[in-house]
């Protein structure tokens, strides 16, 4: 009727297509909710990240910068977010400056210039300049490490405000470009030719004291020369002189050009005069010399002993004041102040209203400061180096912001106690009696005593994070609540990779969890012992809470097949040097590794493209180090393909071998625990790539399957379970995202026998099968449902760039949907097949609220196997559980109990009276 009204007849494809998306819109089980139950079984919590700069806002609130890219306007008095604006990812934000009742952003690294409202947040104006280089993504599928050094001096981007009068302009430096744009309508003024040569690269950009003169300064591939390019205010370029000198870090001072020449002492160059002079100046600090940098838009040097607010003309370098290096400085229209930070205890002094101000609190981190802005109603927000924010104002602690979970490296869930003590359930084969009616005590529920206490269902779990800056935070997984916090390492130790492990369950007296990580240093793998339900230390595995490993971590992995007499799980570690640790650390847990069977395991370096396959061999005699012996490799072509990501294997059990055809045979599949799936893509060529995918059997190092697509763009996400492996990808040449499943089957068919346990050895091809699909939207990250059984159909979860979280069952990616009536009468229970997988509002699990920028899914099951709990970390956090197959175990919240009861009571008493009628006609029957 529709296409009759436009006055067109419908044709057979559009009809197909209508009638296809309306079956999988309706055939999806619904995840929707009512208004009344959002936020009751989901929490969700907005971050901003790790603070970089800051500014005074409007009615009491501060306006933050931070590594994260993102500008957001925080309440001075209760931290809460008043609004926020997120950019895009790639770059970084390289100026934060309040303008009038207005703040000037310049983000991506230079390339976008933006004006917000202060009050509201409005976007004044959006003005992108130049070609931004694009920014891939890392191969790995860990956040890429935060950016908590100061910006270098080969960074490429800057900015300067230019300020003559009311007029206000913004000089920014993007790429090998100078834009000079207007701060009212953010109209580009202009973009001179610059013609520099190729080798030249500008990495500064100065404006004179007079503001009628700009800088662009940069360095050459020729050693020992920098390069001035001088501008006026209409953009013509007037002079390019070279100067002849060291390339070291420099910063400016006005139209001063300083640099760092020795420990204690530094070049100044006076860009104003014709000929470029250079004069070599000492400087009266203690310590040497670390470093230049821009405190309070100040030119600071930082030496060992501090840092120093200096000034600086052609020739002298002059220290106007002093702060420690773990303080924080900003300047006020009254001259500067410092906070510092530790244990405790918050400290802010200076020449400004209000101070000083000393604060003391238990919340407080043992962490340096690394930012400060005091307001005008006496409040001040101080940022520690662990991204902590603190709310101060008049010696008390207003609140507390951990901004760290914005940069979540690893996290994990963890099962409360159930208040019964497991190890007491030890089978009796001469009391079996006994045995029994300990387990229905264990079975049968206990009151809850406080709220780390495992419910009903299991449904409450504690989730553990560990964070960029080595900080371990626990809280509850139903409600967001923070348990603890602990800081693993000093605050100025930034993880690399990280893992967690739950080595003895809470359901022991004695709990155990382990951290593994690798942090930016050099050689610096460690492992952390601690208590999950409270993060205090302990020493089951070991003898210290923190061991050095010596080496950075290779391989880590939990065996909860191998049991030690304590019901520990064992934990074994590979490093770097061929070592492999084994925790607990005693004789009893090594022997159970290699005493048994062979320990086989892998290593994949995104790096080198390199994936190699070890076996751990048995020792020599007790006490013996374990080492790990190479016994295959596979090598990626070194130059044309890089590895680009590697499949999240998903967890739970495998509750069917095989799946069931239309003439009832059977089409087993190919579950084999040892096969990976990672994918390489080629070098991009006109913004393209070859996306190649690789499916290994990790005992013999034999490939399995490889499969090609051309005209691809990153970045690439993988989920892997049972028998199949889905990937999701950009097609560059059709302009679209697209999803693509791997199927793998046991090429025995019928003749495969359900209880022959599976070995790699058997030298089996499996049967592959393939399919893609067109997704609508760009996919940030992918994970997989899991419950106990693995009866519960599979569902993909999946973090969209647009902030939702979407959910997807298997079965319409399935790689047998019919294409044909022929081929429909062998797959059941599938929809015919069409490229479109359309967007279902309903399977939206996160509603209104928008997860921006997530990098993992975590998932785990729940004592009802309907029941799989989900946590989505990245800028922002969210939580909540799905029941991908619907709640079939357990009648829902509004059931009518009462109708329910009265109508069994009913039954049940007319069943009595009919028994009674029908006696009485019996005996009246029988006396007849």
């Amino acid at each position: 009727q529709f296409c009759t009204m436009l006055g067109r007849q419908p044709s057979g494809g559009l009809l197909a297509a209508v009638a296809i998306t309306l079956v999988l819109a309706l055939s999806h089980s619904a995840m929707a909710i009512f208004e009344e139950q959002a936020g009751v079984n989901d929490w969700h919590k907005k971050l901003v990240g790790s603070v970089s700069m800051s500014v005074s806002g409007v009615d009491n609130t501060a306006i933050v910068a931070t590594r994260n890219g993102v500008v957001a306007s925080i309440t001075a008095s209760t931290g809460e977010l008043v609004w926020r604006h997120i950019f895009p990812v790639g770059g970084s934000i390289v100026l934060l400056e309040r303008v009038g009742k207005g703040v000037i952003v310049v983000s991506n690294d230079g390339h976008r210039v933006s004006k917000f409202d202060c009050k509201s947040g409005a976007m004044v104006f959006d003005t992108v300049v130049g070609v931004a280089v694009p920014h891939d993504i890392p191969a790995t599928q860990l956040p890429s490490p935060v950016d908590t050094a100061p910006r270098p001096w080969n960074a490429m981007a800057d900015a300067r405000i230019i300020q003559d009068g009311k007029d206000i302009s913004i000089i920014t430096l993007a790429g090998n470009s100078v834009y000079h744009v207007d701060a009212k309508d953010g109209s580009i003024l202009w973009q001179p030719s610059l013609e520099l040569e190729p080798s030249v690269s500008l990495r500064h950009v100065l404006v004179a004291p007079s503001n009628d003169v700009v800088y662009a300064v940069g360095t050459s591939s020729t050693p020992g020369n920098l390069y001035v390019v001088t501008l006026d205010l209409d953009g013509q370029k007037t002079t390019t002189r070279t100067l002849q000198r060291p390339t070291t870090e420099c910063l400016s001072y006005a139209a001063i050009l300083v640099c760092i020449e020795g420990p204690q002492q530094v070049s100044l160059t006076d860009l104003s005069q014709g000929a470029l002079n250079t004069t070599t100046s000492s400087v009266a600090v203690d310590g040497d010399l670390v470093g230049l940098a821009k405190v309070a838009q100040s030119l600071a040097l930082l030496a060992t002993s501090g840092t120093h607010v200096v000034t600086a003309d052609a020739t002298t370098v002059t220290v106007k004041q002093s702060f420690p290096r773990t303080s924080a400085v900003a300047r006020s229209a009254s001259g500067f102040y410092e906070a510092a930070i530790s244990a405790g205890t918050i400290k802010v002094t200076g020449a400004t209203k209000n101070l000083p101000m000393t604060v003391q609190s238990s919340d407080i981190s043992d962490s340096s400061a690394g930012n400060c802005v005091c307001l005008s109603s006496g409040a001040c927000i101080v940022v520690a180096e662990d991204a902590t924010m603190y709310g101060v104002k008049k010696d008390n602690l207003l609140w507390t912001r951990d901004e760290s979970l914005a940069d979540t490296v690893a996290a994990q869930f963890f099962d409360l106690p159930t208040g019964h003590d497991e190890d007491a359930l030890v089978d009796d084969a001469d009391d079996i009696l006994g045995d029994f009616l300990a387990r229905l005590r264990f079975s049968a529920p206990v009151a809850a005593v406080g709220e780390l206490h495992q419910d009903y269902f299991n449904t409450k779990k504690l989730i553990i994070a560990v964070t960029r800056s080595a900080k371990l935070i626990a809280f509850i997984s139903t409600t967001g609540k923070v348990v603890w916090r602990r800081d693993v390492q000093d605050g100025a130790t930034l993880l690399q990779s990280a893992s967690l492990y739950e080595v003895l369950p809470a359901t022991h007296k004695q709990r155990v969890a382990a951290l593994v990580g690798t942090t930016t240093a050099p050689d610096s793998g460690f492992l952390f012992e601690f208590d999950p339900l409270t993060g205090e230390p302990t020493t089951l595995l070991g003898a210290k809470s923190l061991v050095s490993l010596g080496s950075n971590v290779r391989h880590a992995a939990l065996r909860p097949d191998i049991q030690t007499q304590n019901h520990a799980n064992v934990l074994v570690i590979a490093t770097t040097d061929d070592r492999v640790s084994v925790f607990p650390d005693t004789d009893e847990a090594k022997s159970l590794l290699v005493g048994t069977r062979p320990y086989f395991f892998f290593t994949l370096d995104a790096e080198s493209g390199v994936l190699t396959g070890y076996n751990v061999a048995s020792r020599a005699s007790a006490g013996a180090q374990l080492t790990a012996t190479q016994v295959w490799r596979i090598e990626v072509p070194r130059g044309k393909e890089r590895i680009a990501a590697l499949a999240a294997k998903g967890t739970g059990a495998v509750s069917s071998l095989g799946e069931i055809r239309g003439d009832k045979s059977v089409l087993y599949k190919y579950l084999n625990p040892h096969m990976i799936a990672f994918a390489t893509l080629t070098p991009y060529v006109k913004r393209s790539a070859t996306l190649t995918v690789y499916l290994v059997d990790t005992i013999r190092g034999v490939l399995l399957d490889r499969t090609k697509h051309e005209n691809v763009r990153g970045p690439i996400h993988m989920v892997q379970a049972e028998n199949w492996v889905v990937y999701g990808y950009k097609n560059r040449k059709a302009k679209r995202h697209e999803l693509s499943i791997i199927e793998l089957f046991d090429s025995h068919g019928k003749a495969k026998q359900s209880g022959t346990p599976f070995t790699s050895f058997s030298g089996a091809k499996p049967m592959i099968m393939r399919q893609s699909y067109i997704f609508p939207t760009a996919i940030s990250t992918m994970g997989l449902s899991s419950t106990q059984q693995g009866i519960t159909e599979k569902q993909l979860v999946i973090g969209l760039a647009s902030g939702g979280i979407y959910t997807l069952s298997k079965k319409f990616v399935d790689s047998r949907r019919p294409m044909n009536d022929k081929t429909a009468e062998t797959a059941v229970n599938l929809p015919r097949y069409h490229p479109l997988l359309p967007i279902n509002p309903k399977q939206i699990i996160n509603y209104h609220q928008s997860v921006f920028r997530p990098t993992a899914v975590l998932t785990s099951p729940t004592g009802l196997e309907s029941t799989s709990l989900v946590f989505v970390h990245g800028l922002d956090l969210f939580s909540t559980n799905i029941s991908p197959s619907k709640q079939f175990d357990l009648l829902q919240h509004n059931f009518n109990f009462l109708g329910l009861v009265a109508t069994v009571l009913a039954l049940a008493i007319a069943t009595m009276v009919l028994a009674h009628f029908y006696g009485r006609k019996r005996l009246d029957a029988a006396w007849k």
